[in-house]
């Protein structure tokens, strides 16, 4: 027969036999329970064999440098047993780093710290019951947790898991590897002041954003009063960066008066680097502009200089979703003006592609409304140098073919 999960009848009395060791795994760290591992090592006296459970969140506990402490909650049954002593070692796949992690004991919670001389490395937590039917050969009678202790590497990357470790990202200067897990809300990333602590249109990513289990940067909202190049989550990703498998949700609100080029996205102003199978859920975009203005909006970045592309071993089977209200209130401004909107890219100079076969499916959903309204009893006047581009995909494409460059500015 399946060994199923109903173990436990109504009265909690265990169903085939005796419970060897039980223990619930709670990760705390900076005061916030991250998420939980649910671990079961239990004997069937009917079947005389041995059953081990797990039912976790994510793969593996990780710990760095930037985390401190942190602790696991532990339960034993049965909870009459005379001996309820745990003890806890580590099991490191390199014995070069056999003593990264230090145990205390505090009741049932077990504070794993990380020595200091020590910044990778993965291997288990051992969990021991000393005393637990120890006789027996037919079951184990301890719990293994896989731990990773991360610093940055492609191999051991950082672990983002709450809005606390955006910090991480912050103190190494974008430039290391960084696997987001689950949704992470910027804006409940604030200081004791309930002040956010995210400087959107700041950041430059030159590392790499990997997400997991379904990864989502939720709580963007993007609005400033001040006039600068590069509006989104991040100011620009260079070359060689890139971001996989994440989503991001959120809103644009701005105000557009300076002449020199403004390039605006939920993701980032500038793209140089790699988007793969990224999904962008605007709810609301709202801009507005007026004089000799030069912008390059887009969903995902305002001018792409990289590659944005959907493979086959993406989670996200959709692009972006970009309501858009954009209204010119220069009234009788005199001078001309540079608009390119697109869905992905204002200004595409790129590439954008999809591998996939997505018959039916809707990638990209724009709704834009475009509005040159009154100002002073005025509405702005055509000039015969303007410039205006719009498109689902890129409001403009820029193409370059030379020996040495190759072409650029292609939508696939």
């Amino acid at each position: 027969d399946e060994v199923k999960t109903d173990f436990f009848d109504e009265k909690g009395n265990f169903k085939k036999g005796k419970v060897v060791l039980s223990a619930i795994v709670k990760q705390e760290q900076a005061g916030k329970v991250l998420f939980n591992i649910t671990k079961t090592v239990q004997f069937d006296v009917v079947n005389n064999i041995s059953i081990e459970e797990i039912d976790a969140s994510v793969d593996t506990l990780s710990i760095d440098i930037f985390k401190g402490e942190m602790i696991i909650y532990t339960s034993v049954y049965p909870v009459n047993a005379s001996n309820q002593t745990l003890r806890a070692i580590f099991i490191p796949n390199d014995l070069s780093y056999g003593n990264a992690l230090d145990f205390r004991w505090e009741n049932n919670k077990l504070i794993v710290k990380l020595n200091e001389n020590y910044d990778h490395g993965q291997g288990i937590i051992r969990l021991i019951a000393i005393d637990s039917y120890s006789t027996s050969d037919n079951f184990k009678t301890y719990i293994d947790i896989p731990v990773v202790i991360c610093d940055g590497s492609a191999e051991y990357p950082y672990q983002i898991i709450s809005e606390k470790d955006l910090q991480i990202l912050i103190d190494t200067n974008f430039e290391k590897n960084y696997q987001i897990v689950g949704e992470i809300d910027i804006s409940k990333f604030v200081d004791a002041n309930d002040q956010l602590l995210w400087e959107y249109s700041t950041y430059t990513l030159t590392g790499n954003l990997i997400g997991i289990n379904n990864a989502c940067f939720t709580g963007i909202n993007i609005s400033t009063a001040e006039n600068i190049n590069n509006y989104g989550l991040f100011a620009s990703i260079v070359e060689g960066a890139k971001i996989s498998n994440i989503k991001f949700e959120g809103n644009i609100s701005l105000s557009i008066t300076q002449t020199e080029t403004t390039n605006i996205g939920l993701i980032a102003g500038q793209n140089d680097g790699i988007l793969e199978n990224v999904f962008v859920d605007i709810n609301s975009c709202q801009i507005t502009a007026s004089g000799g203005y030069t912008i390059n909006l887009g969903g995902l970045v305002g001018k792409n200089n990289g590659e944005i592309s959907l493979t086959n071993k993406g989670v996200y089977n959709k692009l972006v979703n970009f309501p858009l209200t954009f209204k010119d209130n220069s009234g009788d401004t005199t001078g001309y003006h540079t608009l390119f909107i697109g869905g992905v890219a204002g200004y595409n100079a790129g590439l954008i592609e999809s591998e996939r076969d997505f018959s039916n499916t809707i990638l990209v959903n724009v709704d834009f409304n475009i509005q040159y309204v009154e100002n002073n009893g005025k509405i702005r006047p055509h000039d015969n140098d303007d410039k205006e581009g719009i498109g689902g995909i890129a409001g403009y494409s820029y193409v370059e073919s030379t020996s040495s460059s190759g072409v650029y500015g292609i939508v696939n």
